[in-house]
């Protein structure tokens, strides 16, 4: 295989914005090429586009969108995608990509969507989408198909696991190390240096942003010494058994992309990549100052209620038995019970945490999936603390608890629409308006226009 590269000039959005398309396409055979836009007489005649945006219920960015369009007066691009299998659309093995670069930096990198290309054969413009591939998580199975549907063995929870990330089972890993290696599958080339908090790395690095500010308390030794205890270790120190999330078929989970929307959930964040490049952990409902951004001018500003209030929430810790042979299963709710299924979130926690009875006595049973090194001291978590609520309970109550509140509430789920000047805004910086803060759920850069379009959580004052 080789590849032919195409790439545009730089040109200006605005008096202080440029943008920049590289395209990529592999061929079968032959040697590697390389043009710019002018000497193949291609022009872009329609900047267009860039979507990108996460549901409330999903809490994974869906795969970010750009379109666009070519003018073609010589046919080049055109003879290369239609009629010709120089360049082949129809194979993952093939895979034709675009970068847009803002300002001299990757905005945006995909590959075409086969079904959204088209040529105007009149006015010779070719119309061009490209999608990022965060598909590829939900496309990495986790389980490979059971040899006897019927049947149960000691083995049952763990035999038939795909194991894509080449974990051992049982074994602890830090929550960072497992969204980087998440994230890996998409973008190959992140930077080893991936997991920081808010304040030491900021949403322009090349590094796993993750802004998470729930707090956890742990015991050195919950049983024999129960006053040896220790509160506010961060998300920065978790460590993760990998087993509920790989080696446990009964949980539920099936792929990647649903082991990063549980963790996701678990710590009451949203995720993704930004433009396929840039992974994020973010809290939700919670207005980050430090990496705020400010508007343009405003063009529409609109109120809007866009999602169903939630009446119900259970978290749910599955375990197996000592034998491995099924799941136990202590659920944590809040909430009112027997409402419509709309209203509902029921969710099976990665993240697991809890204790019932008295730390120290006979009575105690403690479960827990999580553990952290701190002060040269390991320390089994059981107990998790948000800033709505002022005090440590069961880690799994408190991620029910979290929902709860913030989903039950009219005053947390209005989402208001802005239609504002200018391109040079991120995804994941919050922003305020009238005096109100605001956190972004969708963002669409008409960049031919040099105007933005933002839904955003309306955070209040």
């Amino acid at each position: 295989m080789a590849t032919i590269t195409l790439t545009s000039e730089v040109f200006k959005v605005n008096s202080s914005d440029t943008l920049q398309f590289i395209i990529t396409l592999t061929k079968k055979s032959g040697t590697d090429e390389s043009y710019t836009f002018l000497q193949k007489n291609l022009i872009v005649v329609d900047t267009g586009e860039l979507e990108q945006s996460f549901s409330l219920d999903d809490l994974l960015l869906v795969p970010a969108n750009y379109s666009f369009k070519i003018g073609d007066k010589d046919g080049y691009l055109r003879g290369l995608i239609f009629k010709n299998a120089y360049v082949p659309f129809d194979s993952d093995i093939y895979k034709q990509m675009l970068e847009v670069k803002l300002n001299g930096v990757t905005e945006f990198k995909g590959y075409f969507l086969e079904d959204a290309l088209s040529c105007d054969n009149a006015r010779m413009i070719v119309s061009l989408k490209a999608s990022s591939d965060i598909e590829i998580l939900n496309d990495t199975s986790l389980y490979g198909d059971y040899e006897d549907a019927a049947g149960i063995s000691g083995d049952d929870l763990y035999y038939n696991a795909l194991n894509p990330l080449g974990y051992t089972r049982g074994t602890i890993y830090p929550i960072g190390t497992i969204l980087y290696d998440i994230f890996k599958k998409i973008n190959p080339s992140l930077a080893s240096n991936v997991w920081a908090n808010k304040l030491s790395v900021s949403p322009t690095d090349n590094a796993l942003y993750c802004n998470c500010d729930r707090l956890y308390k742990g015991w050195s030794d919950i049983i024999n010494s129960p006053d040896s205890v220790t509160t506010g270790l961060s998300v920065d120190y978790l460590n993760v058994n990998c087993s509920p999330m790989f080696f446990n078929n009964a949980a539920g989970f099936n792929n990647l992309g649903d082991i990063l929307r549980q963790i996701s959930f678990d710590l009451g964040c949203y995720t993704g990549l930004i433009g396929n490049v840039k992974p994020f952990m973010k809290q939700l409902y919670k207005y980050d100052s430090v990496n705020a951004q400010s508007l343009g001018v405003v063009k529409s500003y609109t109120y809007n209620y866009k999602t169903n209030l939630i009446k119900y929430v259970t978290c749910s810790d599955k375990y197996p038995n000592a034998s491995g042979t099924f799941n136990y299963e202590e659920k944590f709710t809040s909430g009112t019970l027997n409402t419509k299924d709309a209203r509902k979130i029921e969710k099976t926690n990665l993240l697991s945490g809890w204790y019932n009875g008295t730390p120290g006595t006979p009575d105690l049973f403690v479960q827990t999936n999580l553990t952290a090194y701190y002060n040269n001291v390991g320390w089994a978590i059981f107990h998790a603390y948000d800033e709505f609520a002022v005090e440590y309970i069961n880690v799994n109550q408190r991620t029910a608890d979290f929902w709860y509140y913030y989903r039950s509430k009219l005053e947390f789920n209005q989402i208001d629409s802005f239609e504002v000047s200018g391109v040079n805004y991120s995804f994941i910086r919050d922003f305020t308006y009238n005096g109100y803060k605001y956190q972004i759920v969708s963002i669409r850069k008409k960049f031919g226009i040099d105007a933005t379009e933002i839904e955003a959580i309306n955070l209040g004052v």
